[in-house]
């Protein structure tokens, strides 16, 4: 049984290794089953009984259960004060905008969807779009142009299946809250979307009709650009005013999608200057929609849904920011001693002064003008979720000030010494201390995961296990780190707790031991050491951005900010951590990529100077040849062989012996030399070698382990000679027969 399992393991890690060779899809699959804990069942697909309320009773009816859910996901149109869109005239000069839809448009629109999603209720997948797209570009082109044309979409394309998903981490299953609906579209339907939704982007940013605090799906705009805004604002404040605090308050947009008002949305959208055959056919979107609730074992009947954005369509979120832009335009003004931070529905507000009380009675008054903006727009505040904190570095500044809290709709919001923002959380000092800890823990998670799908002896390639690593692993240790590392790339022990998961995982990769010498891990995957990736991908980042426009504005902010607070006369304002960050890469004018390898260069020559006498073969690999072409094609067990062969930190005497593990004679059991790499290779008489140094050619055991052919001769001599016992299994396994073990049948065959 054990055999047979083992095999059976065996060969859907074959089969997986083919599909990684063809689009990788295989190894993203083995990342999410390793990422579920170990002995953790899989979640009941089942929907539970379900109740409106705390208070209410729970039922088991998939009548009233698709009720409660459709209560909760598609409440009725909000109440919208609607007296100012009656005068609203249509714009005297619309925005000249095609309707013309061309063939090759279609065609990149097809290319670019993405495989593998679940279809909407007409069942068509993307990837048959994608096969007949030569054949249908031409009248697709055409139909489409003639739907904006007319202002009119079919029936079928505002149709959708609503799939409902748990959210992770709630306590209450039989709340509707807990809940996620995903809206499945019609295939065809989302290519209409896009090619409106593109139109009306691209008119955006051409003629700024968005505010430019507002960070969230648009181009050249991201989380970073977010965070960019936010520690520019604090650290240009503390400069021009040592002691100052700055505030931000964190506000909750409640069912944001879900209660947009169609007539106020056509009333912006017409305000912007959009054409009117945009406006229509934007209303023929959003009106006489319906959709079907499924969950597992039940669908509803079709649900009308008379207001909102349906989430999940292409279209949703650039409609949602011209929905918002009134609000973020009415809080972009930084003279004014406040700004607003805007990501999509994540609305802060962020404010500045010589105290936190000044600055609580700033925020409550721009919080009056939140609410009046909500009356007319039917939008609904959740001020039990909202989140306060105060950033100073002044550790003299009183505790009582910085208690300062905030009273609105009889719900007292007290500041904290934590709050998450876009994934990033922030502490007062903005020492960044509070993101490192969290982010090490959920690395820790991540390593972890991979280590039950990698061992020394066992698993996907060395090459495999690199890339999953570098995909999974590495961006939730880096997650942020363009911005918020820039205070902190001079730091020594910063980042050692990232660094120390990093070398866990390396270890994964290559099968090494724990006393293996970083740099070694580091260059024989070609992994940088994380400080140095970390400082290359910020510079490059403010390279990249240094043209955008959102970057004049957040430049523009620190001015105003600087204005605002220098007591003395003018002076000019120092740059911050991210621009001194920029003008040094650029004044260095050696792409940060470069500077990467020769800084890790150095480190890496100055660790081999520091290594024994009698050098590991690791240590005398020029540094510009690529290892990794030693390990390609090798299982995991030669891998690891070849690897603890060149750093020589290897399961045998005479290592164990210098690193002190007692009762290990460093002599080989043959009694003439040290059991060492270079004599087992080469001198000890109990293995016969006639074939391997035939293969390999010479006798010098540089370059049996630093050439591709010979190096993967020694390591499978290694393993198959049973040297080390850690190989045993490995071996084992490779002379079976995998072939003539059968998989177990399932249930129905038996």
């Amino acid at each position: 049984m054990r055999r047979n399992s083992r095999n059976n393991w065996r060969r859907i890690v074959a089969e997986i290794a083919k599909e990684e060779t063809k689009s990788g899809y295989g190894l993203w699959r083995l990342s999410r089953w390793s990422r579920r804990k170990a002995g953790e069942s899989h979640a009941d697909p089942h929907l539970p009984a379900l109740r409106e309320d705390e208070k209410g009773i729970e039922t088991l009816d998939n009548q009233q259960r698709v009720q409660i859910l459709a209560n909760r996901f598609f409440p009725p149109p909000p109440e919208v004060d609607l007296r100012d869109v009656v005068e609203d005239a249509p714009a005297s000069s619309s925005l000249d905008i095609a309707k013309e839809v061309t063939e090759e448009e279609i065609h990149i629109l097809l290319r670019n969807l993405p495989k593998g999603r679940t279809p909407g209720p007409t069942e068509i997948p993307n990837e048959v779009l994608q096969a007949l797209s030569p054949t249908i570009d031409a009248g697709l082109a055409h139909a489409i142009s003639r739907a904006f044309a007319h202002g009119e979409l079919p029936s079928s394309y505002k149709e959708s299946t609503t799939i409902v998903l748990r959210k992770e981490g709630k306590k209450d299953y039989s709340l509707p809250g807990s809940y996620r609906p995903i809206c499945l579209e019609n295939t065809l339907a989302k290519v209409v979307e896009k090619a409106l939704a593109n139109r009306i982007t691209d008119a955006a940013e051409e003629h700024n009709l968005l505010p430019w605090n507002q960070m969230g799906a648009r181009r050249d705009r991201s989380t970073l650009s977010a965070m960019g805004l936010l520690s520019t604002c604090v650290e240009t404040a503390w400069t021009a005013r040592p002691g100052s605090v700055v505030s931000m308050l964190s506000l909750d947009l409640t069912g944001a999608f879900d209660n947009v008002s169609h007539e106020r949305l056509l009333a912006v959208l017409r305000r912007k200057g959009f054409p009117e055959w945009l406006v229509a056919i934007v209303a023929c979107f959003l009106q006489g929609r319906r959709t079907r609730i499924a969950y597992t074992g039940h669908e509803s009947d079709w649900i009308p849904v008379q207001s909102g954005i349906p989430q999940g369509s292409p279209l949703s979120p650039i409609l949602f920011l011209f929905y918002i832009s009134e609000l973020l335009e009415s809080l972009s003004d930084p003279q004014e001693g406040l700004v607003g931070l805007g990501f999509i529905d994540d609305t802060n507000l962020i404010t500045w002064s010589e105290s936190a009380e000044q600055n609580c009675r700033r925020l409550t008054e721009a919080h009056q003008l939140c609410e009046r903006w909500a009356e007319r727009y039917g939008a609904r505040f959740a001020p039990e979720k909202y989140q306060l904190i105060h950033f100073t570095r002044n550790r003299r500044t009183a505790r009582e000030d910085l208690a300062n809290s905030i009273t609105i709709n009889d719900h007292r919001i007290d500041s904290k010494t934590t709050v998450k923002l876009l994934g990033v959380w922030l502490d007062p000092g903005m020492t960044w201390k509070e993101h490192i800890a969290q982010v090490a823990r959920k690395g820790q998670s991540a390593s972890r995961s991979l280590a039950r799908l990698a061992t020394a002896t066992w698993g996907p390639t060395a090459r495999a296990t690199s890339q999953l690593y570098s995909a999974t692993v590495r961006p939730i240790l880096l997650y942020g780190s363009q911005e918020w590392s820039t205070r902190l790339l001079n730091k020594k022990y910063t980042l050692s707790s990232l660094e120390a998961i990093q070398n866990e995982c390396l270890r994964r990769v290559t099968g090494g031991y724990k006393r293996t010498p970083r740099a070694a891990l580091e260059k024989e995957t070609n992994t940088p050491p994380l400080s140095l990736y970390m400082r290359a991908a910020a510079e490059q980042r403010a390279l990249n951005i240094s043209n955008h426009q959102v970057e004049a504005k957040i430049s523009e902010a620190a001015d105003s900010i600087w204005t605002r607070m220098r007591r003395a006369g003018y002076s000019p304002r120092p740059g911050t951590a991210r621009e001194r960050l920029r003008a040094n890469a650029k004044a260095r004018q050696t792409p940060p990529v470069k500077e990467m390898r020769k800084a890790w260069e150095a480190r890496w020559l100055q660790a081999a100077a520091g290594s024994p006498r009698r050098t590991p073969t690791t240590w005398k690999t020029p540094w510009k040849q690529d290892c990794r072409k030693l390990y390609a094609g090798l299982p995991k067990a030669h891998a690891s062989a070849l690897f603890l062969m060149r750093t020589e930190v290897i399961g045998m005497n005479a290592w164990l012996a210098s690193v002190g593990v007692p009762g290990v004679d460093p002599l080989c059991d043959c009694g003439q030399a040290a059991q060492t790499v270079r004599h087992v290779l080469l001198h000890y008489n109990k293995y016969r070698r006639e074939d391997l140094l035939a293969n390999c050619g010479t006798e010098r055991l540089d370059e049996i382990l630093s050439r591709p052919a010979s190096a993967k001769h020694a390591a499978r001599w290694l393993v198959a000679q049973g040297v080390l016992g850690q190989f045993r299994v490995a071996k084992e396994m490779e002379d079976e027969q995998a072939e003539n073990f059968t998989p177990f049948l399932n249930c129905e065959e038996w």
